[in-house]
């Protein structure tokens, strides 16, 4: 275009070149004349065209040709110029060759509504135009007007050069060396001009006839095929076939070459959507036959899953296809309720559809195979297993079941059936069978391993030889049991063996560690009872396994019990003595406490001697635990809540540190609580409070835990997913980062200690990391998917359009065939992402050859939508900020490589790709439009705002309208945001208007300032007075009435507002002293309530609000006002004065005498007293005042009658206290002793029988009453202690069956309920008690001690020889063993226990005689001769020979008589 441009201006100025020479060297009276052939030339030719009946409609009438008259004048002209002549000659040439083109457009339009009907408007019917535009669009009418636009565009001002090929046709060229069959030179026919091309159009007879017949054919292949029966009732058959029926040799002017060729390719879409539904549903049978021939008739029913699951997808599928429809008229296509815009694009969905149902077989017959290996896997290892259970001694019915097990799954495994269930049963059966055996086997394993590793794990610490030499058999064993290789024998056998020796190393290794730690604690935690020295004595005699493991257990609970009673100790003493620092500091102010100060202050140096790692003595913690748990609780410190809720604070603080740390809002809700219950003084709330918040932190370290777990295992899983489907160039960067932060976060924080604990602790982000890790897995998930489903869409493409449109593209062909190999290997050959893109990319590079041409069109669309969009970004800029962003900027950045991509020859994108990017253009293109207009009103605006600015602030810089100005500037210019300009030109516009609103504001503000000055005026000096300050400025703002500057309207409406400022000062003082003095006087005429007082106020007042002459009218009344208010003061505190002195008479009495009504006498005189104050109306009144007083007087004189009363019944009261202690005091000490604390306070009370003061009486009642607390807790505290024993002897005085033992628990039992001396009752039965229950328990387990001895020496001779009666004495010897306990008084009795003792050694004994007599064959001669073998009842057995390798198979063990000697015979 460039270039056409230049040769245009070279031409013009050649012309004006030429004008210039003749007008300086031509003139009429030259003599050479100007040369008009060239014209005449034009002329004839014109006057040809015109005259051509073939060609003449294409010209206009020389009458009225403008061109044609034009040069015919200049020819005509004696005195034309040269200039002139070669102009109309120009002119008249562009014209011939310029009119065929202006012809054919200019009557296109016509000629085809003439054949193919009017043209639907698109408003009214978008439907009916949108299917005329699409014949249209496949024409020749469109090919003839594109041509002509053409042709005149790229010859524009320059129509001469219009070649007459492309009007009148190119001649026929003739190859004289290429031969047609008759031997002729072959004819190439020339390319057909414009005039030639419109004639052709125009005859569409043979068109119509092809397009008539073409439209009966389809009719005629729906009516000749059952299979289109659909179809018939459709309006897309219905109209058409109509049209033959009324009117058989119908014509264009009947029905338009419109209506034939949409009909044709409705009919067509019909018949093509109906063949492709055949296609699919015939599939549909031979999947259904082929599904059912895995299963049994049986088998195919609604409840067999496999079978339903296989054959719902079939008729899923055909439900499917039946459903499927079409809507020609839109092109609009329906399967599975999704809408395609395109036949291709439903097959893809129907093809996808189809595969799940041909790929059911296929999965079948997999699965058919799978179930033959494994039934064949299975059969194997079965066999190997068969073969180390022979010498199984669980029974031969384990491995005859197992060989059954075996021969059957054999017999299934070659039978040629497809049925799946029969693999499957046969699989399930020998597997069953199979793990039964396993299981035991796998168990002995297990457990010989568990025992070798314990053993191994202990060894390296006992060092002992014999089970070093124990532990390596046992792993020569486990190594070969790995494969099934070892007998079980030999596995149980190891087990008892290594188990013997583990026990026995342990335990000489616990007992010896145990005896050094107790005389290491019988410094520390002392050993008063000797209880530990007994045990290390018993330790160094101990011989037997069992004795050792015996003393362990003791030793242990010994130590642990030790451990526990000192912490318990320490705990209760230290528990004890902050309780009473609490109580002590809390009602020590109000109760005498010294004695419990001292007491915990004792206590606390005991705690710090006895807290010491070498010196920890329980005996002296629990001494003074004692002592001062007896001052607490006699002094009433059980019930304070002070430590409850000092617990409570420092478990919140605790819970505080554990919330700021894991972030758990479920703690925090349970802090929040506390902390609102934290002041609450009911102990048990704090305490309640006190175990959720232990209970609640306990929580969150456990989700801690959990959630640390799940992240680390969901790391590891993300991790190898995202490595298997990315290379590492190509791992999306967020997802880089996202595990680089999750992998920082779940580090170990080296600093706490702790590896379990990570540098994030975050609960909540750490939840929100799982989350994320997960959608990665499935993202990624998602994207291999997709893009094997691409590639295979693009394979379906790419066959479609090779069977469609290129069947014999063998590139074509060759590059689907690839991409189908490909694709079947895919899950072997492919893992990541980018492989699978990069097949689909090989094959989209093959399509985009075959579619060069089809794909230039489309792309050349995009490069126009591109320039278009760029251009406009040049002129207005990004919108790239705005909320609905058209995303200019980043579109043109994004696809500039594509713009770019597209001009070059090569096109591998898609047709539909290619109007995806066409399409995305126009939408970008449709949006950024918005941006550019917004943008264009903006810079209106802004010149405008400019005006605006001169007009209301002349020369005066930075105003709000600069600013909006600037701001809607930087906006035009920098923002890039649509909403900010539309803003920006919305806030300007506010600006301007707000401005102007502004000027009038200020106009107005300053009229108004104005005549507020006047009415200042008024107001402090009077409407009279003429001359003031305030006026001479209100005269000079008269002159500014008409001025539009808005700082000068303002400058002078400050003026006005301060120029009645110091009036307004001088008034303002005035008005605050009369206030003051009002104010005051209101509130004291409150309190006084005197109506004369509130008229001279109310004058003052109406002078304080004066609004004429205001200064004057307040000095004349502020001197009355002061006089009346002084009077007022004196009367109220006088009434003050009064009350006081009534106050400090029963304020004396009530120091005499405790009473309530004169307690509230005086506290409500007294409130009312110490509300009165002359400045507040809130205090007490005058008429309160002299109330109260006389109120008061009267109380006194009444209480002073009532103490009389008062004073007896406190005497009768304070009787019957004593009588009760005394009563007290016979029922814990008795009757004869006469000291206790109790009678202390009984003796000392006997004084104030006699008192008067009231006070010292009620007291000394008190006392008594709590005389006997102490008491009462310390029997209550001993009765629980008999109790507990008294239930442990119980049971155990029955084992043992001691008439004794039994009466002394029953004494015992009397003296908990003694009304004489209980306690002294309860302290002399106790320590009988406590040693017969000692003796006798000790008696009990020495006995149980004992037989367990016994039943494991029994044990191990048995092992030695096996015998009936022994092992019926050690199984009833273990039952009473098991029995034994002295909790229970159904539990093994002692004589019970010391008969099964006697029974066991008894039949031992007897054993050891028997393992006398020789034990082996060994004790015979072994020769090569025959021996008879008898039974010692003297039965022949059988004969054996002594040198056979088992002579003695097949026997039972036992003794018998061999050669004549006693033989004990074992079965090897």
């Amino acid at each position: 275009m460039k270039t056409k441009k230049l040769l245009v201006t070279l031409i013009l100025l050649f012309v004006g070149g030429i004008s210039a020479f003749s007008l300086t060297n031509n003139s009429p009276g030259d003599d050479n004349p100007v040369d008009k052939s060239k014209l005449t030339d034009a002329l004839a030719l014109a006057k040809q065209k015109t005259e051509d009946t073939d060609k003449k409609e294409y010209y206009p009438k020389l009458d009225s040709w403008e061109a044609y008259k034009d040069a015919a004048t200049i020819n005509e002209k004696t005195d034309a110029t040269e200039v002139e002549v070669e102009n109309a000659t120009l002119t008249l040439n562009r014209a011939i060759k310029k009119a065929p083109f202006d012809y054919v457009l200019a009557n296109i339009d016509t000629w085809y509504e003439t054949y193919y009907g009017e043209k639907p408007v698109e408003a009214s019917d978008p439907t009916g135009y949108a299917a005329y535009m699409k014949v249209w669009n496949e024409s020749d009418f469109k090919i003839l007007k594109e041509t002509a636009d053409n042709i005149l565009t790229n010859y524009q001002g320059q129509e001469e050069n219009i070649n007459d090929e492309e009007i009148d046709g190119g001649e026929d060229i003739i190859d004289e060396d290429k031969l047609d069959d008759n031997g002729k030179p072959t004819i190439t026919p020339g390319k057909p001009g414009i005039i030639q091309q419109s004639k052709d159009c125009r005859d569409i007879t043979a068109l119509f006839t092809n397009k008539k017949a073409t439209l009966e054919s389809r009719i005629d292949t729906i009516d000749g095929n059952k299979k289109y029966n659909e179809i018939r009732n459709k309006e897309n058959y219905t109209i058409p076939k109509g049209w033959y029926t009324s009117k058989p040799d119908f014509s264009y002017t009947d029905h338009n070459l419109t209506s034939v060729i949409l009909y044709i390719n409705y009919i067509n879409d019909e018949i093509s959507f109906v063949d492709l539904k055949s296609i699919y549903l015939s599939s549909i049978t031979s999947a259904e036959k082929e599904t059912n021939s895995y299963f049994t008739e049986e088998e195919q029913t609604e409840s067999n899953e496999a079978w339903k699951g296989a054959i719902q997808a079939v008729n899923n599928f055909e439900t499917k296809i039946n459903g499927a429809e079409i809507n020609p008229a839109s092109g609009q296509y329906t399967f599975n309720d999704t809408i395609y815009s395109s036949l291709i694009d439903m097959q893809k969905k129907m093809n996808e559809a189809q595969a799940e149902i041909l790929n059911i077989a296929t999965q079948l017959e997999n699965k058919l195979s799978d179930f033959k290996t494994e039934l064949q896997k299975a059969i194997n290892t079965a066999k190997r297993l068969y073969m180390q259970l022979k010498s199984s001694e669980d029974g031969e019915s384990s491995y005859q079941k197992l060989n059954k097990a075996i021969t059957e799954a054999e017999k299934e495994a070659t039978t040629s059936t497809k049925i799946l269930s029969t693999y499957q049963n046969a699989i399930q059966a020998i597997q069953k069978v199979y793990q039964e055996s396993k299981n035991y086997y796998d168990g002995l394993v297990e457990q010989l391993q568990t025992v070798t590793d314990a053993a191994k794990t202990n060894n390296q610490i006992w060092s002992d030889a014999a089970l070093g030499t124990e532990i390596a058999t046992a792993e020569g064993i486990l190594e070969k049991a790995k494969s099934i290789e070892t007998a079980e024998i030999e596995i149980v056998n190891s087990t008892t063996r290594l188990q013997d020796a583990t026990s026995l190393a342990d335990s000489k290794f616990k007992m010896n560690k145990g005896v050094n730690t107790l005389k290491t604690y019988q410094s520390i935690y002392g050993d008063e009872d000797n209880a530990m020295a007994t045990l290390i004595t018993e330790a160094n005699n101990a011989a037997t396994i069992v004795d050792i493991e015996n003393l362990i257990l003791r030793i242990n609970t010994k130590i642990t019990d030790t451990e526990k009673a000192w912490t318990t100790a320490k705990t209760n003493l230290e528990d004890k003595i902050e309780a009473s620092k609490a109580y002590y500091t809390n009602s020590g102010a109000i109760k005498d406490l010294e004695e419990l100060k001292e007491a915990y202050e004792q206590a606390q140096n005991i705690l710090t001697d006895n807290s010491q790692e070498n010196q920890r003595n329980i005996k002296a913690l629990s001494d003074a635990f004692t002592a001062l748990n007896e001052v607490f609780i006699r002094l009433g410190g059980e019930s304070d809540p002070f430590e409850a809720r000092q617990n409570l604070i420092r478990k919140i603080d605790e819970a505080k540190e554990c919330y700021a740390k894991y972030n758990y809002e479920s703690l925090g809700i349970v802090i929040r609580t506390a902390e609102s219950y934290k002041n609450s003084d009911t102990k048990y709330i704090l305490q309640e409070q006190f175990t959720l918040l232990e209970k609640e932190i306990k929580t969150t370290k456990e989700q801690y835990t959990i959630i640390i777990g799940r992240l680390d295992t969901q790391y590891k899983v993300t991790n190898a997913k995202i490595k298997e489907r990315y290379a590492d160039e190509d791992i999306p960067q967020e997802y880089k980062d996202k595990l680089e932060a999750v992998a920082a976060d779940l580090a170990a924080k080296e600093e706490s200690g702790d590896e379990d604990e990570r540098v994030c602790t975050d609960i909540p982000t750490l939840q929100g990391y799982y989350s994320y890790l997960q959608n990665i897995v499935s993202d990624t998930d998602a994207q291999w998917n997709k893009a094997i489903s691409n590639f295979w869409d693009a394979i379906l493409e790419a066959d479609l359009k090779f069977s469609s449109n290129y069947p014999d593209n063998e590139i074509l062909k060759k590059a689907i065939e690839d991409a189908r190999a490909e694709y079947d290997k895919i899950h072997d050959d492919y893992k990541t992402i980018a492989s699978v893109q990069q097949l689909q990319k090989n094959l989209d590079l093959a399509l985009a050859t075959v579619e060069s041409a089809d794909r230039r069109n489309i792309a050349d669309q995009f490069i126009k939508e591109y320039n278009e969009i760029d251009a406009n970004f040049q002129t207005y800029g990004s919108d790239e900020k705005s909320p609905n962003t058209s995303n200019a900027k980043v579109y043109l950045n994004e696809n500039h490589d594509l713009f770019e991509e597209l001009k070059g020859q090569t096109i591998i994108y898609s047709l539909n790709e290619l109007t995806e990017f066409v399409n995305e253009a126009k939408q970008v293109k449709e949006a950024y439009l918005l941006f550019c207009k917004v943008a264009a009103t903006l810079d209106t605006t802004i010149l405008n705002a400019t005006e605006y600015k001169t007009k209301y602030y002349g020369d005066e810089s930075e105003t709000g309208l600069d600013k909006a100005i600037e701001r809607a500037t930087w906006a035009r210019q920098e923002s890039f945001c649509l909403d900010s300009i539309e803003t920006s030109n919305f806030a300007l516009k506010d600006t301007m208007a707000v401005t102007e609103r502004l000027y009038r504001n200020t106009l107005s503000t300053m009229k108004v300032a104005r005549n507020t000055a006047k009415a200042k005026h008024n107001t402090y000096y009077g409407s009279n007075v003429t001359e003031s300050e305030i006026m001479t400025a209100y005269n000079e703002a008269e002159q500014l009435l008409t001025v539009t500057l808005i700082r000068q309207l303002e400058a002078m409406t400050t003026t006005l507002n301060e120029c009645y400022r110091e009036a307004e000062r001088i008034c303002t003082e005035k008005e605050l002293e009369i206030q003051r003095l009002i104010n005051q006087a209101d509130t004291l005429n409150v309190l006084m309530a005197d109506e004369i007082f509130d008229e001279t106020i109310a004058e003052a007042v109406n002078a304080r609000y004066s609004n004429d002459g205001r200064i004057s009218a307040i000095g004349i009344h502020l001197e009355s006002l002061q006089t009346a208010f002084d009077l007022q003061c004196q009367k109220y505190d006088d009434a003050i004065t009064a009350l006081q002195a009534t106050l400090t008479t029963a304020k004396e009495l009530l120091g005499k005498q405790a009473n309530e009504a004169l307690g509230v006498g005086i506290a409500e005189a007294e409130a009312i007293a110490n509300k009165a104050d002359k400045t507040s109306t809130k205090a007490s009144t005058y008429k309160e005042l002299t109330d109260a007083n006389e109120s008061l007087k009267a109380i006194v004189e009444s209480i002073n009658q009532e103490i009389g009363k008062k004073l007896e019944e406190a005497h009768n009261n304070l009787v019957q206290a004593r009588e009760q202690a005394l009563a007290k005091h016979n029922l814990y000490y008795g009757i004869k002793e006469t000291e206790s604390e109790i009678m202390e306070v009984y003796k000392e009370s006997e004084a104030y029988l006699e008192s008067d003061n009231l006070n010292d009486i009620l007291a000394m009642i008190d006392s008594v009453n709590n005389s006997y607390t102490a008491a009462s807790v310390s029997c209550a505290q001993k009765e629980a202690e008999l109790d507990n024993l008294i239930r442990k002897s119980s049971p155990l005085a029955t084992l043992m069956e001691d008439a004794e033992f039994a009466e002394i628990i029953k004494v015992a039992s009397d003296c908990r309920y003694r009304l004489d001396g209980r306690i002294l009752a309860i302290d002399s039965i106790c320590p009988s008690l406590k040693e017969t229950y000692t003796d006798n328990s000790t008696r009990y387990d020495d006995a149980v001690y004992e037989l367990g001895d016994s039943i494991a020496e029994a044990r191990l001779l048995l092992t030695k020889m096996k015998d009936e009666i022994l092992q019926n004495a050690i199984t009833t010897a273990e039952q009473a063993f098991a029995a034994a306990g002295k909790t229970s008084a159904a539990s093994t009795k002692y004589s019970e226990l010391t008969i099964q003792i006697t029974a066991l050694a008894k039949e031992m004994e007897r054993v050891r005689k028997l393992i006398e007599i020789a034990t082996s064959i060994d004790a015979i001669n072994i020769e090569d001769k025959e021996v008879e073998i008898y039974t010692t009842q003297g039965f022949l057995v059988k004969r054996v020979k002594l040198s056979d390798n088992d002579p003695f198979r097949n026997i039972p063990d036992g003794v018998y008589i061999v050669d004549g000697k006693k033989v004990y015979i074992h079965a090897k």
